[in-house]
């Protein structure tokens, strides 16, 4: 199968990949990993040998300032140099690769920056191919794990108001989420007593 799609991700500023979106699709990732990512989820090591064929790693050595914003912009200019008629979408929250975007679309090469894997046009079900599964919506415990990790992973720019973690959830799953859905991550993270909301709105953790 000929890919017409190429997304690169920017690993360091979003995680949340879910590689079972490219199933049966004319699609390839690169996951461009910063110098301090030194292992990845089982879910997404296990995903990654499944996609094998479609996926690819590129490991930023240098740890300086938008090293790998850098490294990422080499990766997808080589593509483009070579191929200028597919579909490029990067996949980051990092605005400065609109100055990119801007260039590379000034040289009729369509390509665009996304928040969230999953936001993708390509990628979203009814554009799946014939034939092909949609894949089975995450559960909420899957949510709730996927989440945890992140706030684990950062723990200088966790939420401290009730409406900035709820937002911060929907930007985190790409805003695919009704505000219900949102809401049921907030109190199973209650529950499971990661988080406390005091009666003014602030949230402290226990992570």
């Amino acid at each position: 199968m000929e890919s017409k799609h190429h997304i690169y991700v920017d690993f360091e500023n979003v995680q949340n990949i879910r590689l079972q979106l490219i199933a049966g699709k004319p699609v390839t990732v690169t996951l461009v990993l910063g110098s301090r990512q030194k292992s990845l989820p089982v879910e997404l090591t296990q995903a990654l040998l499944e996609y094998a064929p479609q996926v690819r790693l590129v490991e930023t050595k240098a740890s300086g300032k938008n090293a790998l914003d850098f490294v990422l912009a080499c990766e997808l200019g080589g593509r483009c140099a070579t191929d200028q008629q597919s579909g490029y979408y990067i996949v980051s929250r990092d605005k400065g690769f609109d100055a990119i975007i801007d260039h590379l679309t000034q040289h009729r090469i369509r390509v665009a920056r996304y928040e969230s894997f999953a936001g993708i046009p390509v990628l979203k079900p009814e554009s799946r191919s014939p034939g092909i599964k949609k894949p089975t919506p995450p559960t909420l415990e899957e949510r709730v794990r996927d989440f945890t990790e992140k706030l684990e992973r950062s723990p200088a720019n966790r939420p401290a108001r009730t409406k900035t973690l709820l937002s911060t959830i929907h930007a985190f799953f790409g805003r695919d989420l009704t505000d219900v859905e949102v809401q049921a991550i907030v109190d199973r993270l209650t529950v499971l007593k990661r988080i406390r909301i005091g009666e003014t709105g602030a949230v402290t953790y226990s992570l």
